[in-house]
C-alpha cells in the first residue's frame, strides 16, 4: 500500500522552533525551524521551500531512540515516569502502567514526532550526544 500521506503539503503552523524539515532543491539539506520562521509572512515562503522529513530508523536513533533486537528490531525512549514511546514497522504505540496505545499513522514525519514528545513531556526531543 502507497502512503500518500508523505505527499501532502507541510503546513507552517504545524512548525516549534527546533524542528527539523528538508530542503526541496534536491540537496538533503537539513534546516532547524527558528523564531524568524514563525512570522505569518513567511508561511508561504516556508511551505513552497520545505518539506517534511519521513520518520526513518537513522532519525529515530539520532534522537535517542535505542533499538532493541529480539524476535523483531523495536525502538524505545523514556516519555514520561514508567511510560515510553516504542516504534516497531512504522507503528509508534505508547506503553507503561498497564496501558498500551498504538499510533497507526498519526506520526510520520520528524517534526510531527518532534512535536509529540514535547507536547507530552513539555522537553524537547534532542539529537542525541
Amino acid at each position: 500500500m502507497i502512503d500518500f500521506s508523505y505527499f501532502r503539503k507541510m503546513k507552517a503552523s504545524d512548525l516549534r522552533i527546533g524542528n527539523f524539515v528538508k530542503h526541496k532543491q534536491g540537496q538533503e539539506i537539513i534546516e532547524k525551524v527558528d523564531e524568524s520562521w514563525l512570522v505569518s509572512e513567511m508561511t508561504r515562503l516556508i511551505e513552497q521551500t520545505y518539506e517534511p522529513i519521513p520518520i526513518t530508523e537513522e532519525w529515530l536513533l539520532k534522537f535517542g531512540f535505542k533499538a532493541i533486537v529480539g524476535k523483531k528490531l523495536w525502538f524505545t525512549i523514556p516519555m514520561t515516569k514508567g511510560i515510553q514511546l516504542d516504534y516497531d514497522n512504522g507503528t509508534f504505540h505508547l506503553s507503561g502502567h498497564g496501558i498500551h496505545i498504538t499510533f497507526i499513522a498519526s506520526i510520520q514525519h520528524v517534526h510531527t514526532l518532534q512535536n509529540f514528545y514535547f507536547e507530552n513531556t513539555a522537553k524537547e526531543l534532542r539529537l542525541a550526544d
